[in-house]
């Protein structure tokens, strides 16, 4: 008998490639698809994270002398108290645990066109120097801040200067390129409790 490939042979194992193949290619794009999603919502992640620690160090504004607050709209400046700090540890300039309480510190986000980036800033006034520094958020294409005080009749109006006034509340727009060059647009207003 001789031994040669007939022509169903050659059709079955020829169809059991494309199967195959086609069960990887299936498997890997669909894999490449999970990625992307997850990545993607990791930048969103990091914009919220940043916004949860502005919220925090704006909740705990604390007036201190009579330059408490300055901002304008890239860069925010204020005192902030807190007897236990926190976001303080991954960012930390310093390898000793806090160990003063009831510390007022100075805080200050400020957004960079140039590197597209939002940086905080902690000082400890006691010290005069930075405790921690930290580049919150990168890919930023624009942000802005808008600051709003009540008026003589309690109208909530946006302050055009600030001049050391904690204002009740703060706008914040950002837009921001995700990791797979879409366009975020995110907008959220903190209220500031300091003058309640």
């Amino acid at each position: 008998m001789k031994k040669s490939l007939i022509l169903i042979e050659l059709l079955l194992s020829v169809a059991m490639t494309v199967l195959i193949s086609v069960g990887i290619y299936r498997a890997f794009s669909s894999g490449i698809a999970v990625w992307k999603a997850h990545y993607r919502c990791k930048s969103d992640e990091n914009v919220y994270i940043f916004l949860e620690k502005l919220a925090f160090d704006l909740r705990n504004c604390a007036k201190y002398s009579a330059n408490d607050f300055n901002g304008d709209n890239q860069k925010i400046c204020f005192f902030r108290y807190d007897d236990n700090p926190l976001f303080l540890s991954s960012d930390s300039l310093s390898d000793e645990p806090l160990k003063n309480s009831n510390i007022i510190y100075k805080v200050e986000y400020s957004f960079s066109p140039e590197n597209k980036t939002v940086k905080r800033i902690m000082y400890n006034l006691s010290e005069g120097k930075p405790i921690g520094k930290s580049v919150l958020l990168t890919q930023i294409t624009d942000m802005e801040f808008k600051f709003f005080i009540y008026d003589k009749q309690k109208n909530l109006i946006e302050a055009s200067s600030l001049a050391g006034v904690i204002p009740e509340a703060l706008s914040i727009k950002i837009n921001a390129k995700d990791n797979s060059g879409n366009t975020m647009k995110i907008k959220q207003v903190i209220t500031i409790p300091i003058n309640a």
